[in-house]
């Protein structure tokens, strides 16, 4: 099993992980017959140590998992505590009507802590390890390359880089944030004979206690004893969250700042200096305040930070590409060979329009912070940009769909400048393209001269157009923005229908009945699912767009009846058997020919189906039967062939 590298606070106390997401086997959405008495006998709940398994008997269900760990969805759940403590269990099914839990909840005492698993670097940095302690004390000079000269620092919200360009994501790491001011040591603040400077906090991690925090107060002399939990999940956005105690800091921010205790961010942990960071609340209005943390080793002068520091230890590459940019630009790869083109258009691929690239110095690595789509990275409809470079001899121009821009491109290493067609005594000058503008959240925007194209992949047609965005404490750029752009397709034409690769060789293994109806499953069922699909990530259906299938059924059924079919999911219809039949795109089976169904995507936003699923549904009782259908419902005599299946 994958353990997860995330650590969770919890109701009762303790800490936990989760092993395996679960994903449903069957989604099938019958009318609501359970209640929540006929749910507690549907499902067992049974530990072995700190795993826990979860299962329901009931056969076709969409199965909802609450547990301390999360909402779950499948058949099955399997759970890890790594700390003991009380950690509940609710069940409850999905149906047409909505969710209904089961009227009792399973609590789970896990009485030993188990702690193999916790093996990321922030634990060790913290704690020493498993059977270790450390001790950390208030920041009190400089201590580099980390920021920060005092036990408390400000940092702008609105502006985490303090550049001027509106960053306001925190990344974990000293080099993706700034504090505005380092006010070192003031009589109104923090002085430098605060008794405040006598306190520390001191992080235990051991397999009796668990994970466990003492607090020595310096200005009270009072020392607290609590629990605490590291949220590693999202490895660019740690947090610490405290039980029964707060984190560390003067009696005079008491008021400040409204939390002190849960989710915590964390800007810097390594094993010499530890730094988060709080809200303040009051009303002075928003505005981070960092607290600076050094290991009392190091401020004792018994370690030394070292001068090739973890910092620097996996120091930044530049980005490179596999070949000449303008080879790679002007190659097109398609199911018939590979291309050189003189022209080549791009659009934004609109799965994720953009996103940031980031220097992985753990793995020594550029890659994807996947970022896209939160509420600091809106989703951006960038569907009418369109980027085409002609080659025009020894010269290649360039022309912009949605702004009309034109001029010359100057390609030159992996740089590409934009620039105004000569004037009429031979002069050219930079202009800008606007490759995107978002006016909400982070203010995400490319508005530039000239790009960096930090990926370039015709075989995965992947291309990422770049500009610089932050750089680490060595001034060097450690993370791109980038607009993912992609080919617009030559083959086939540029306009018209879209045909949809499917697999006649498995949809035997991809029908079953269901609701008295005959299901073949183009995707069934969520990301772990499988259908006649070869590709189903790359099905997707825009605002307004329509899938149409055409097929046969030749053979395996004798009709008794005039049946209806329809493709159905659970995005733009979700109506099922037999209310689907009612609706206006359910059309009358062809038994002895071809039949054309569709489904029209009436939302406003782009649907995809590996999420979800996509089925054609054929009315069965009463009109008609399967000639050779097993027990199983495997429908081993029934011959249904696609002949086509488009998007338009």
């Amino acid at each position: 099993m994958n353990i997860k590298n995330i650590i969770y606070p919890v109701l009762a106390g303790g800490l936990m992980f989760s092993l395996a997401a679960c994903q449903p086997d069957d989604y099938s959405m019958d009318s609501m017959n359970n209640t929540s008495e006929s749910l507690k006998n549907s499902y067992t709940v049974t530990a072995d140590g700190n795993n826990i398994h979860c299962s329901t008997s009931l056969s076709k269900c969409i199965g909802i998992w609450e547990t301390s760990d999360g909402r779950y969805i499948g058949q099955s759940c399997d759970l890890f505590f790594p700390f003991a403590g009380k950690y509940f269990v609710l069940f409850g099914v999905m149906e047409n009507g909505g969710i209904t839990f089961a009227s009792d909840t399973t609590w789970i005492d896990i009485t030993t802590n188990s702690l193999e698993s916790l093996n990321s670097d922030l634990w060790t940095n913290l704690t020493g390890g498993v059977g270790e302690s450390k001790k950390w004390v208030p920041m009190d000079k400089s201590y580099a390359p980390y920021r920060g000269s005092s036990p408390v620092m400000y940092m702008n919200p609105d502006d985490v880089l303090n550049n001027g360009k509106g960053i306001t994501d925190i990344q974990f790491g000293t080099g993706n944030w700034t504090e505005n001011w380092d006010p070192g040591f003031q009589s109104w603040l923090i002085p430098a004979d605060s008794p405040y400077m006598d306190s520390y906090m001191t992080f235990s991690l051991s397999e009796q206690d668990g994970a466990t925090v003492e607090i020595f107060h310096g200005e009270t002399s009072v020392t607290e004893n609590g629990k605490f939990s590291l949220n590693l999940d999202d490895k660019q956005h740690p947090t610490i969250t405290f039980k029964e105690v707060s984190c560390l800091h003067n009696e005079g921010f008491n008021d400040v700042c409204a939390n002190y205790s849960n989710n915590i961010v964390i800007l810097e942990l390594s094993p010499y200096v530890f730094q988060v960071a709080t809200m303040r609340t009051n009303s002075e209005g928003a505005w981070w305040i960092v607290w600076n943390f050094v290991c009392e080793d190091v401020k004792s002068g018994d370690v030394t930070i070292p001068n090739d520091d973890v910092l620097s230890a996996a120091s930044v590459t530049a980005p490179t590409l596999s070949d000449n940019l303008e080879n790679l630009l002007f190659t097109i790869e398609g199911d018939d060979g590979t291309y050189l083109a003189s022209e080549i258009t791009y659009l934004f691929d609109e799965d994720k329009s953009y996103d940031l690239y980031w220097w992985d110095g753990t793995a020594s690595e550029w890659t994807e912070r996947n970022v896209y789509g939160n509420s600091l990275y809106p989703i951006y409809d960038g569907s009418e940009f369109a980027l085409t470079f002609k080659k025009n001899g020894d010269q290649i121009t360039f022309s912009e769909e949605l702004s009309g821009a034109t001029g010359v491109a100057e390609f030159s290493g992996n740089k590409i400048k934009f620039m105004t067609n000569a004037d009429a005594v031979g002069n050219s000058y930079p202009i800008d393209l606007d490759f995107f503008t978002t006016a909400s959240g982070a203010k995400v925007a490319i508005k530039t001269s000239e790009i960096i194209v930090v990926k370039a992949d015709p075989s995965n047609n992947k291309f990422f157009f770049a500009v610089e965005n932050t750089k680490n404490e060595s001034n060097i750029v450690n993370q791109y923005l980038f607009a993912n752009l992609v080919q617009k397709s030559i083959f086939g034409g540029t306009t018209g229908p879209v045909e949809v690769d499917i697999d006649n060789s498995i949809i035997e293994d991809n029908m079953w009945v269901e609701n008295g109806c005959i299901r073949v499953g183009f995707w069934h069922y969520g990301g772990s699912g499988k259908g006649i699909f070869k590709n189903a990530s790359k099905v997707n259906l825009k605002a307004n767009q329509k899938i149409t299938v055409k097929f046969k059924i030749n053979g395996g059924v004798t009709w008794t009846g005039d049946p209806k079919c329809v493709l159905i999911d659970n995005n733009i219809k979700t109506t099922w058997e037999p209310g689907c039949f009612d609706l206006d795109d359910a059309v009358v089976v062809s038994k002895d020919g071809e039949t054309t169904v569709t489904l029209t995507n009436t939302l406003d936003t782009k649907v995809g189906f590996t999420n979800t699923c996509l089925d054609l549904s054929i009315q069965l009782d009463g009109y008609g039967t399967i000639d050779d259908a097993n027990e199983d419902s495997k429908l081993n005599g029934l011959d249904i062939e696609i002949t086509s299946c488009i998007i338009e």
